[in-house]
């Protein structure tokens, strides 16, 4: 049960990770948010569901984070929540979910949403090798984590922020593909252009050998040669 969980639920956490790529790379920074929220319960989920076969029905992080805690105190230093200013993001973040769809003015500041983005990082390696190590556990004999093969590599910020859009790779290449035909049809063109010139040179010494043969034979005829 726990790998099927495991598998299901690993595939979900991919669906709202490529959502959110895609919306961090665009700017579109409140929806962006809002999916790493989803990717975020996601992995609670997989991490209970794994441990435990059970998951409350519930998008509440702070609800889902101490679930996990009574399982392992080690959440309090992925998701910090020590400092004034710590729980103040974290209950941002779990406010996303419900404000970045609804509030008409819902906004989000890069630099924290690129602290959120590291602590998911952080916790998606966590319960990812929490969880392998666990299935590993319950068969020794047949080690799950060393045939398992994830579907999509982790989170990382410093990849996101350096990797273009799809959209911009194709565009680009679009524009090499322009490029490289503008400048095949100009070498024909400069073949075409070399060849008529070639042409008009080849003509003009065969008419000045004509002239020339033509002199050479009144020459001869006048018995001047």
């Amino acid at each position: 049960m726990s790998i099927e969980y495991f598998e299901r639920f690993s595939k979900k956490v991919v669906e709202s990770q490529q959502t959110f790529e895609y919306l961090y790379q665009k700017g579109a920074l409140s929806g962006a948010i809002f999916s790493l929220h989803q990717m975020t319960e996601r992995l609670f989920s997989l991490y209970l569901l794994v441990f435990t076969h059970y998951k409350p029905r519930t998008h509440k992080l702070y609800e889902l984070r101490s679930r996990v805690a009574t399982l392992s105190p080690e959440i309090k230093t992925i998701f910090p929540y020590i400092t004034k200013e710590e729980r103040k993001l974290f209950a941002f973040f779990g406010d996303s979910y419900i404000d970045s769809r609804y509030k008409p003015n819902y906004e989000v500041a890069p630099e924290v949403l690129d602290i959120l983005t590291t602590w998911v990082a952080k916790f998606q390696h966590w319960v990812i090798n929490e969880s392998m190590n666990t299935i590993d556990g319950f068969v020794p004999e047949h080690s799950f984590s060393e045939n398992a093969s994830l579907p999509y590599p982790f989170l990382d910020l410093d990849t996101l922020k350096t990797t273009p859009l799809p959209e911009v790779v194709v565009l680009q290449r679009e524009t090499e593909l322009k490029q490289e035909r503008l400048e095949k049809e100009q070498e024909i063109q400069r073949r075409k252009q070399a060849e008529i010139e070639q042409e008009n040179t080849q003509r003009q010494l065969e008419q000045e050998r004509a002239e020339k043969d033509k002199l050479l034979k009144r020459l001869r005829d006048a018995g001047l040669e």
